[in-house]
């Protein structure tokens, strides 16, 4: 067998990461720091848990927020022409309408349309901010994963641990919801076969004896933990 074949066969799948940095992230971020951030949470902490503390056992449930109408635009428009309506013709306000309440819950609800659009602002800047952030965090440990992923292939001494450690995060996800196809199949079967691999295979057979019934294929095999095999290479 070909030993490039082999060093295929054998080398760990994994996600190698993309380092690749296509799309510069912004440079001016002078806001971003430890400090501003801890005192942007210090000022904010105080408002959050004051509106918490009321509202946190009120919160609406899903059925109750598709019950209430709201106020968007054209309703909010409707808001506004009543009270100005109710002004200029109060012999048409009913006695048990209560107008000073009617004005205050539109100005609230002026005020709370200003503060939500100050906050899905707000909000869109440092869900910016996070992922640039993350971004570049990301790539600064993968200089250290690599270091340690290389020094591992060349056998130094304490690299081993360390990337058996910090590899996993790379591992490709396996889709249960695919049905295996016949040859990879066989392949876990065989690896079953010969202690290779752990796992089940449940095949059942969804359907009448005298009819070709539907089969549903369970494959749910994977590798022992803490196999590590070496190719004559000598490569992971």
């Amino acid at each position: 067998m070909n030993p490039k074949s082999k060093t295929k066969q054998t080398a760990p799948k994994t996600v190698e990461p993309n380092v690749a940095n296509d799309a510069s992230p912004i440079d001016d971020r002078s806001f971003v720091s430890v400090d501003n951030l801890t005192q942007l949470e210090s000022d904010l902490r105080p408002i959050w848990e004051h509106v918490m503390m009321d509202w946190q056992q009120q919160a609406l449930s899903p059925t109750q927020r598709r019950q209430l109408l709201g106020a968007g635009v054209r309703r909010y428009g409707f808001l506004d022409k009543v009270s100005d309506l109710a002004v200029s013709n109060p012999e048409f306000v009913p006695p048990y309408l209560n107008m000073a309440q009617l004005k205050s819950r539109i100005r609230e609800t002026e005020m709370l349309r200003d503060v939500v659009a100050y906050l899905q602002q707000m909000l869109r800047i440092f869900e910016d901010l996070l992922l640039i952030n993350g971004d570049e965090a990301f790539r600064l440990a993968l200089m250290y994963y690599n270091t340690v992923r290389d020094a591992a292939r060349r056998r130094v001494p304490g690299a081993l641990p360390l990337y058996r450690m910090l590899e996993p995060f790379f591992k490709r996800p396996r889709r249960t919801t695919e049905e295996p196809t016949e040859q990879k199949l066989m392949h876990d079967v065989r690896g079953l076969l010969h202690g290779a691999k752990e796992g089940e295979i449940v095949i059942e057979n969804e359907g009448k004896k005298m009819t070709k019934g539907k089969k549903v294929v369970i494959d749910e095999t994977h590798k022992p933990e803490g196999e590590w095999k070496v190719t004559e290479s000598g490569d992971l």
